[in-house]
């Protein structure tokens, strides 16, 4: 497929860049003037805060959005720390950033024990004295997140532009505020594709979205991807071990039940190359699939990579057919497993002990099947053009029935 072809495929079904400026972390720099100070839950101050939430009861946690911080007076449950601690739980199982408590008042300190379940849950727990009016500090972070946001607009068109214009195309950008904002200017992309996604569920989406980005940082990574249909691509650095990343965004949503293959492309020298590694992402995606882990690099694909360049399939499918056809056909007249036989061995490199220890044959019973493989064939196992002519027939029908089972996905 050339590169306008697909530009032109995919255009249509791209969303904005996200982009998460504030943390936790930044409040305590933000409200250094306001005395803000953290309890515990340091380890969570990595968290995102998407916005902020007053609630003033333990039942109003049900309403909150996930990365949203609470701000809390306390003036439903004064000191009663058994209540308090239930709020904490209530944030936590909301996905809520933190909670910032007013100081004085109402509540006049936080139980030790508070602290040690916001320190083992890494929920970040911050007090502000009395005298400093909620109502100032929410004005002034929500001003600061939708600054941020608005700051973040052009770095999205031209990310935008990068993913899905062509090289020649994106050279014409103006990149020096990617470059500004600390992008790496060599990245790969991770394309990540969730299956029987339900995209109407915007809450789910937004969990999807916090426990990426926690990871993502976690990870030390950028917080930076895109949505394309059912596909999640986040940019990531050269040095970041993408698999390692996978398995944990793989935990995070575990509790969602959503299912994830992950495809990563290679290294492009320049973010303007980003959409050769987005399409090599994609393509690994279908490597994915077949994999135990689910999991694939552009690498992985080896020669199916060859395969893909070629137009003819069925040329591909010929010349699998021309090796593989009397073997199958034997085996199907006369139910035996030739066929498999040759493809494990080839497999395990030829040798005989790991193909029969996969098999669970006798060492005897291999070498006779080998030698009727053979005969059926005509082709000497000891001829390496024969085996490179197998070894390549069984990668054309993997690849066949894996783009076949592709295909059939998409027209679903």
């Amino acid at each position: 497929m050339s590169q306008e072809m697909w530009y032109d495929r995919y255009i249509f079904v791209f969303s904005e860049v996200t982009f998460m400026a504030v943390t936790c972390q930044e409040l305590l720099q933000i409200f250094a003037a306001q005395k803000l100070k953290l309890c515990a839950g340091g380890s969570g101050l990595g968290h995102a805060v998407r916005w902020f939430h007053a609630i003033e009861s333990v039942e109003d946690t049900e309403f909150l959005q996930p990365d949203e911080i609470v701000f809390f007076t306390g003036v439903s449950i004064g000191d009663d720390d058994a209540a308090f601690q239930a709020l904490l739980r209530g944030i936590l199982m909301h996905h809520g950033a933190g909670i910032v408590v007013n100081l004085g008042k109402y509540i006049h300190g936080i139980s030790e024990a508070a602290c040690a379940f916001a320190e083992a849950e890494a929920l970040p727990l911050f007090v502000l004295p009395w005298s400093v009016r909620l109502g100032g500090v929410t004005q002034a972070l929500g001003t600061r997140i939708l600054s941020e946001r608005a700051k973040e607009k052009n770095i999205r068109g031209l990310i935008k532009k990068c993913l899905f214009s062509s090289p020649g195309k994106a050279a014409m950008l103006d990149l020096s505020l990617l470059y500004h904002r600390g992008l790496p200017s060599r990245i790969r992309v991770l394309a990540i594709a969730f299956r029987d996604f339900p995209q109407e569920q915007a809450a789910l989406v937004e969990r999807v979205e916090s426990a990426a980005e926690r990871v993502l940082r976690e990870a030390k990574a950028p917080t930076l991807y895109t949505w394309n249909g059912n596909e999640m691509l986040c940019l990531l650095p050269p040095d970041c071990d993408a698999c390692s990343l996978a398995e944990k965004l793989t935990a995070s949503w575990a509790e969602t039940g959503l299912v994830a293959d992950y495809g990563l492309g290679s290294v492009v020298e320049d973010v303007r190359l980003l959409s050769q590694s987005h399409q090599e992402a994609h393509f690994a995606l279908r490597i994915a699939r077949g994999m135990p882990q689910h999991f694939a690099t552009y690498e992985d694909a080896g020669v199916f990579r060859l395969f893909a360049r070629m137009e003819d399939d069925i040329l591909l499918s010929t010349y699998a057919e021309e090796s593989l056809a009397a073997l199958s056909a034997y085996d199907q007249k006369n139910h035996t497993a030739f066929t498999q036989t040759l493809d494990v061995y080839l497999m395990e490199n030829e040798d005989t002990a790991a193909t029969c220890a996969r098999l669970f044959i006798h060492r005897n019973t291999l070498a006779y099947r080998l030698k009727r493989i053979e005969e059926i064939t005509g082709r000497s196992m000891g001829s390496a053009d024969a085996r490179l002519d197998f070894r390549l027939a069984f990668k054309i029908r993997k690849y066949l029935a894996l783009m076949s089972e592709q295909q059939g996905l998409c027209a679903n």
